[in-house]
């Protein structure tokens, strides 16, 4: 009976931790989307203000 009841708990807290490492995983990714979408929209306001200031100088 006890170690049903042990067996339970070690099945609880097993499924506990792998939740907080799918969570974790899942923020992860959020930040490295959010992070490729900044240096997208910084890499395409660059190659605008060039060429506009390569326009602007002809």
């Amino acid at each position: 009976m006890k170690k049903d009841q042990l067996s339970r708990e070690i099945e609880e807290k097993f499924k506990q931790e792998s939740n907080k490492v799918i969570d974790n995983a899942e923020d992860k990714d959020k930040h490295s989307k959010l992070l490729t979408i900044i240096i997208s929209v910084i890499m395409s306001s660059v190659i605008l203000g060039s060429l506009v200031y390569l326009d602007l100088c002809q």
